[in-house]
């Protein structure tokens, strides 16, 4: 059975199919709840509630988690239209949830797991936990300074044998502060030997949008998502060379001779794109060409 979100009859939001989050009740982590409370693969009903008076009811398998249910129930409380009319960043939005009463004949909330003691839900809450209760959900807009309207750049080269074997990769993000990226990269290698030879250049070279991830609490969990389109150009060459002899039939003096053997790939497709890259990573410095890993950040003109 397919989870699923319907709209409260208080609410104008319809109903929203979950069919993108690619997760079933079957495929869902079974949990083991307290005497009482439907079991992980049974369905379970909760409310949840903005201070805007938006509201929704969720109704989905037990075992489903709120870092699951996170993007329809966004959806389904159209978080993004509520961050525009405050002329808010939609794409730097994370969603939090906080306990607003126990279902009748609870003692306490001691089911619920919080956040660093904070009063905010776990996101790896099950609903069978949140079953018959309400809770509200909490837009906490995330601090973009150290991406936005960046241009991230990452080089490394390495040759040896005076060039004769050579590898690289150049990376170049740029991420707008509108929410657009523009993203290319470059990886090239390539190896001359006596009986064979290879040279290889990929580039691919995407756009579309960007949003910053992360979780509540936890600034170093922050990722940058990217989701758009991607152009991908390969070009391969390889040459395996074969010694041959001279015959005198083909009224050639005895001796050697090289024949080149060339294999050649030239492709280029064009398909959806997604990447995400985390804070860790993107706020490493660049320890130079002959190094991986790191990137330069430089505000974009």
């Amino acid at each position: 059975q397919q989870p699923f979100i319907s709209s409260s009859p208080s609410s104008a939001v319809g109903q929203h199919s979950l069919g993108a989050m690619a997760t079933s009740a079957a495929t869902l982590d079974a949990r083991t709840p307290a005497d009482g409370v439907a079991q992980g693969d049974d369905e379970v009903e909760f409310e949840v509630s903005m201070l805007s008076g938006r509201r929704c009811t969720i109704r989905c398998p037990g075992a489903a988690t709120l870092r699951e249910l996170r993007v329809p129930i966004a959806a389904s409380l159209r978080v993004e239209e509520e961050a525009e009319e405050e002329d808010s960043s939609a794409m730097a939005m994370l969603l939090c949830f906080a306990p607003l009463n126990a279902p009748a004949g609870a003692d306490d909330d001691a089911s619920i797991g919080t956040e660093g003691g904070a009063m905010l839900l776990a996101y790896e809450t099950a609903a069978w936990q949140l079953a018959g209760r309400c809770i509200s959900a909490v837009v906490v807009q995330l601090d973009t300074t150290w991406c936005s309207g960046k241009r991230l750049e990452s080089s490394y080269i390495r040759g040896r044998r005076c060039g004769m074997q050579e590898e690289g990769k150049d990376t170049v993000l740029e991420l707008q502060s509108n929410g657009e990226f523009t993203y290319s990269m470059h990886d090239h290698n390539h190896d001359h030997e006596p009986d064979s030879s290879y040279n290889h250049d990929q580039w691919v070279r995407a756009r579309g949008h960007w949003t910053l991830e992360g979780e509540h609490g936890a600034e170093q969990s922050e990722r940058v998502v990217l989701v758009g389109t991607a152009t991908t150009t390969l070009d391969a060459v390889s040459v395996d060379r074969e010694v041959c002899h001279g015959s005198e039939e083909e009224h050639e003096s005895e001796g050697e001779r090289e024949v080149d053997n060339a294999n050649d790939v030239h492709t280029r497709t064009e398909g959806p794109f997604q990447l995400i890259l985390t804070k860790i990573e993107l706020m490493t410095p660049d320890p130079g060409w002959h190094s991986r890993g790191g990137w330069k950040s430089t505000d974009l003109a």
